[in-house]
């Protein structure tokens, strides 16, 4: 009787360990991701002479592939999380992610069943979308030296191109960092490159 529970608590804490370690992987290294990388970024702010360093880990998962909170499972699900270095003199204020004109998303929040933050992750004050940015807000509680966030998410019908997103450190300045961005659909994106036509055509012709 003894040899069986022990078995069956083997079996438990076994299962407990997978799930412990696939909750806290970093995104970077989900194999499950479409794409994904570790983008460092630092900056020496002239303004405050502090320094900003770290680095931002995104993955991007195809719809009906994400294994955090099933409600975003069903759209394109572009997921981020920032990491401030203990060398950093200066808390991250705020991370957003820009976007392409007419890209559709629907969902912006934070998911503390993805990455590697748990429990102890950052939790954006704001998070919303602007017209050309989804931007993530960090104002009563800065992600400071050696702290990072909880994963931050948004979901939409686009899929992912290249783009940008910013790291914040406040008054001290921040940086531009290369990150996946959902691209329009094909037929906005040629209007984009009609309309950019026509005006480089309009200015030559000025």
């Amino acid at each position: 009787m003894k040899a069986k529970r022990c078995v069956q608590a083997g079996a438990l804490l076994a299962v407990l360990l997978v799930y412990a370690q696939s909750a806290t992987a970093a995104l970077w290294e989900d194999p499950a991701a479409f794409m994904s990388d570790r983008v460092p970024f630092g900056a020496l702010p002239a303004m405050s002479g502090g320094v900003l360093s770290g680095f931002v880990d995104y993955a991007v998962y195809m719809p009906h592939t994400y294994s955090g909170s099933p409600m975003f499972n069903d759209l394109w699900v572009y997921a981020y999380q920032v990491s401030n270095s203990i060398d950093s003199t200066v808390g991250i204020d705020y991370f957003s992610v820009g976007l392409s004109p007419d890209v559709y998303v629907r969902d912006v929040a934070y998911d503390p069943a993805m990455g590697f933050a748990l429990p102890n992750g950052r939790i954006p004050s704001m998070h919303f979308k602007l017209p050309e940015s989804v931007i993530y807000l960090y104002l009563t509680d800065n992600i400071g030296a050696d702290e990072c966030s909880l994963t931050l998410l948004f979901t939409s019908n686009n899929g992912p191109e290249m783009s940008y997103g910013y790291v914040s450190g406040g008054v001290a300045g921040g940086e531009n960092v290369p990150l996946p961005s959902p691209t329009p659909e094909p037929a906005s994106f040629s209007l984009l490159v009609a309309g950019a036509l026509l005006a480089f055509r309009r200015r030559s012709k000025s």
